[in-house]
């Protein structure tokens, strides 16, 4: 089976099957090429990881794409772009990537192109930073993003119950023998994981119909255990059907992901004979309504391969779903209640709070995400309001204070910069008067509240003249 590898090429002549069915780079103009005699690979980064997989699969056959332009391994996300969006068109089966990018708003780039690929029955396995740091596409739900374990070696690996969303571990300790018969011992490092994981899972497949095995039953073929509130964000949702039945509007045009087609009757739905591979469902408050829904669903689970259920739906009533990627509210438990000390002692990062009950604060937060962004900031946006998660903000539940949400999101994304939309009631004396944040509020009337140095109010709907001048007010404040 072809494995497409996305490193800095492959040399062939190091290999011992010398098992290398194509051989890429994307150029300058980043598009794909044929490697020619002038261009020369530099380090054996990309060449160790496929001496792993081979050493493991020895019948894998794979697809070299070179995304880097020199030895000190950095490229740009369009090349990455561009190598992933080849492997979603042509359809290759198994990614594997011992590299990504720690730089958060790739992920507007990335994201869909490997959900797309999730939903199409493709599998991508990604090393993490060797950092420990918030790492794409490793760390993207769906993806199965590998971290070493210094106690393993081999062909070894097991679960990583990761608030970050790595989901194993493995072995980078490696023997290896070349086709001159040098032998070598690999670094502890996640690049040589990664190919660990790869190599187990290659194994798996070709014994399976081609994309015929989901991400939660891999997972557990490979580690005898459920793939259950793993993942903290539904990023695998893309082109999606969507089921409203909760009789809200929605702020359509900030949704994360694309959108195929919107019902918002059962009925309508029934009446469909083909469906897209995501599908999202905002639930009704009859609950009578919300049980047809599931069955529904258990009906034709083999439609879809990534769902996302709006509101928290019981796991047991999901027990046949499970080899679909499925996110809901309970996903948020994935994270551990010790991190939240760990977290305080953390370096603090500027936050701006919009004291918000409505989808206007929702609207302004995305808008000034995008400013923040287009400036170069590596922005995160969270909530505590329902159905926040549909417009790509992280969700925090109402339940969890404030500053551990803060600093929550602060150990794991290390941003430059935190924007949270909060109900107004959460919205306390010591968030306001902390200097380290930054407060707006809606339609506070001139007089009506003493003006201090860290909040501004805004009108709705606002145009962009006062969207840019608050964005200068804020820059001000922090600089």
């Amino acid at each position: 089976m072809l494995i497409a590898i996305i490193d800095d090429g492959i040399d062939k002549s190091k290999l011992l099957y010398h098992n290398i069915k194509y051989n890429l780079f994307v150029d300058n103009n980043n598009k794909i090429r044929e490697w020619d005699s002038e261009k020369h690979i530099f380090t054996q980064h990309g060449t160790i990881c496929a001496h792993i997989i081979e050493k493991y699969a020895p019948k894998a056959e794979f697809i070299s794409i070179s995304v880097f332009q020199n030895t000190e391994l950095k490229t740009n996300c369009e090349r990455l772009f561009v190598a992933l969006n080849w492997c979603l068109e042509k359809r290759i089966q198994l990614i594997h990537m011992s590299i990504g990018t720690e730089q958060l708003n790739d992920s507007l780039m990335i994201r869909p192109v490997i959900a797309r690929m999730l939903m199409q029955g493709q599998v991508i396995v990604a090393a993490g930073n060797n950092k420990g740091s918030y790492t794409i596409p490793a760390c993207l739900s769906g993806v199965i993003g590998v971290i070493a374990d210094k106690k393993l070696k081999g062909f070894a690996f097991n679960t990583c119950y990761s608030e970050k969303g790595i989901l194993l571990s493995a072995s980078s300790k490696h023997m290896l023998i070349d086709s001159l018969g040098n032998v070598f011992k690999t670094d502890i490092s996640n690049s040589y994981a990664a190919p660990t994981v790869t190599a187990a899972i290659h194994n798996i497949l070709v014994s399976h119909e081609p994309y015929s095995v989901s991400v939660p039953l891999l997972y557990r073929e490979l580690t005898g255990e459920k793939l259950d509130h793993q993942f903290i964000r539904p990023d695998f949702i893309e082109d999606a059907d969507i089921l409203n039945l909760s009789g809200e509007s929605l702020l359509n045009k900030r949704f994360f992901f694309s959108r195929f087609r919107e019902f918002t009757m059962i009925e309508s739905l029934l009446n469909e004979i083909e469906f897209w591979k995501s599908f999202v469902f905002i639930p009704s408050p009859d609950e009578n309504e919300n049980k047809k829904v599931i069955n529904f669903i258990k009906e034709y689970h083999k439609q879809w391969k990534g769902i996302l259920l709006a509101g928290k739906i019981e796991r047991e009533s999901l027990v046949e779903l499970e080899d679909i990627l499925i996110w809901d509210e309970y996903n948020w438990g994935i994270l551990k209640e010790d991190c939240f000390e760990y977290a305080l002692k953390e370096k603090e990062c500027p936050t701006i709070f919009i004291a918000s009950d409505d989808k206007n604060g929702i609207d302004l937060a995305c808008d000034l995400q995008k400013l923040f962004q287009e400036e170069g900031y590596q922005c995160i946006c969270a909530s505590n309001q329902k159905y926040s998660y549909l417009y790509g903000l992280e969700y925090i539940p109402s339940k969890m204070l404030l500053n551990e949400a803060v600093q929550h999101l602060n150990v794991i994304y290390e941003p430059d910069l935190i924007i949270f939309c909060s109900r107004k009631q959460y919205i306390n004396e010591n968030v306001m008067e902390d200097m380290n944040n930054y407060i707006i509020e809606f339609n506070i009337k001139i007089g009506e509240k003493e003006e201090t140095i860290n909040q501004s109010s805004i009108a709705y709907p606002y145009d962009k003249f006062e969207l840019k001048n608050l964005y200068q007010y804020i820059t001000a404040y922090f600089s």
